[in-house]
């Protein structure tokens, strides 16, 4: 009688279990806000027939993502522009995959500035872009790593123009990680080197340096360093 009451429970108890993992299923709701992966065509092994056999209206859309896959690009940030007008409810994903595009086309050659900066331009249009919705965060990844692209190209060109996007960039500090702030203070401390402020560009390769460590960065302080102290002495031997 004891082991067919235990039997009894037992069973009861698996019923009861599983009526409520069945209750606790609810139906996903997906909607256009939601930050989704590629397609299957991503995945086949011809993407480009793939693409072709999709409707016309989001061929353009899957060229875009082709581009960005196969490190096109130039052509991802051209498709993504030719793309804006035609699909204006996904704008901030437009805006996200051509904003990484043009910052990768930058890297590979620095005369595509004006792709990086056109990007740029277009996000400051719509701030709140940055601040919420599902994109929100990469953007203003990229964003950060955009300016601090151009700050860097301009340091070796322009350095009046490298300042004024130190300044500007100062405002967006709070979204920094780590890289992003060790290449800020490494960029200023270039800037001050550059302006032959040695004590500046010292406590900022210093600052960099905190956030992540680089035997480069540790050459130039030594370097920095013996300067100061030559200019020390220069200055004592005037004085006396």
């Amino acid at each position: 009688m004891r082991l067919q009451f235990i039997h009894k429970a037992l069973i009861c108890a698996l019923f009861y279990t599983a009526s409520n993992a069945f209750a606790a299923i609810e139906p996903l709701a997906i909607s256009s806000e939601d930050n989704l992966s590629a397609g299957r065509w991503m995945f086949a092994s011809n993407p480009d027939l793939e693409i072709k056999r999709l409707k016309s209206s989001i061929q353009s859309l899957a060229q875009i993502k082709r581009a960005q896959a196969t490190a096109r690009y130039s052509d991802c940030v051209t498709e993504a522009q030719k793309a804006w007008s035609k699909f204006k409810g996904l704008d901030p994903w437009l805006m996200t995959v051509r904003l990484d595009c043009a910052i990768h086309s930058t890297l590979q050659n620095n005369k595509l500035m004006s792709q990086l900066s056109g990007a740029l331009s277009i996000l400051e249009k719509y701030p709140e872009w940055l601040l919420v919705g599902p994109y929100s965060s990469s953007l203003r990844t990229s964003l950060v790593e955009a300016r601090l692209l151009i700050i860097e190209i301009e340091s070796k060109m322009n350095r009046k123009l490298a300042w004024e996007g130190v300044e500007n960039l100062q405002s967006k500090s709070s979204w920094f990680n780590e890289a992003a702030r060790a290449k800020f203070y490494r960029l200023i401390g270039e800037l001050s080197f550059s302006d032959q402020k040695l004590e500046a560009a010292r406590e900022y390769f210093s600052r960099s340096l905190k956030e992540t460590d680089s035997d480069e960065l540790r050459k130039r302080l030594g370097q920095i360093d013996a300067a100061l102290i030559f200019r020390r002495l220069a200055y004592t031997s005037e004085g006396t």
